[in-house]
C-alpha cells in the first residue's frame, strides 16, 4: 500500500465520514483501489473491499486520537485532511487539533464552506484549504452501500450532488 490519508478532527459532526466516503469513490473513479478503515463504531461498513488496495483512507472518529492514530496522522509520508464546519466552536476545536499535528502534508477542508468561508479559513490556517460540500449524496451512498454511479441514474439530484462533491475532492 502506497499512501495513507487520514481524515481526522476531534470535533464530531464536521464531515469526516462523508469526506472519507467521497475520497473513497473518487479513487475508485480514478482507477485506484482504496481501503476504507475507521475507528468509529458508526462508520460505513458496506464499502467494497479491493484485493490490492493502493491507498488507505483512515476515517478517525470525532474524539481524541490514541497513540497509534497519532503515529499515522504525524507520519510525513502520509496525508492528513482535517474537515471543519464553519461555526466558531468547530473552527476553535479544529485550531486546537491542528496545533497538535506535526505533518507538513495537512489540508483543511471547509465543510459546507462558501467562498467567503474559504477566505476566512486562509486567514486562520497556513495550510492548503479546500471547500467540501456536504450533501445527501454521501449519506445515501453510505446507507445504501452503493457507489455514486449506481445511485446517479436513480435520482437526478443525487447525480448533480455527486458531480459537485467529486469535483471538490478532485481539487
Amino acid at each position: 500500500m502506497n499512501k495513507i490519508i487520514s481524515v481526522a478532527n476531534v470535533k464530531g459532526g464536521c464531515g469526516k465520514s462523508n469526506l472519507s466516503v467521497a475520497l473513497f469513490w473518487k479513487f475508485v473513479e480514478e482507477g485506484i483501489q482504496p481501503l476504507y478503515t475507521s475507528n468509529d463504531k458508526y462508520s460505513p461498513e458496506n464499502l467494497p473491499l479491493f484485493e490490492s488496495p493502493q491507498v488507505q483512507i483512515c476515517d478517525f472518529g470525532g474524539f481524541a486520537p490514541k497513540s497509534k492514530e497519532w503515529k499515522i496522522i504525524n507520519d510525513s509520508n502520509n496525508f492528513v485532511v482535517v474537515p471543519t464546519m464553519m461555526d466558531s466552536l468547530s473552527i476553535e476545536a479544529t485550531v486546537d487539533f491542528v496545533e497538535n499535528i506535526n505533518n507538513p502534508n495537512l489540508i483543511i477542508a471547509g465543510t459546507r464552506a462558501t467562498d467567503d468561508d474559504v477566505q476566512l479559513l486562509k486567514k486562520i490556517f497556513t495550510h492548503d484549504i479546500f471547500r467540501f460540500r456536504n450533501s445527501t449524496a454521501s449519506p445515501t451512498s453510505i446507507l445504501e452501500g452503493k457507489s455514486p454511479w449506481e445511485l446517479k441514474d436513480a435520482n437526478p439530484l443525487l447525480k448533480r450532488s455527486w458531480k459537485g462533491i467529486l469535483g471538490d475532492v478532485d481539487k
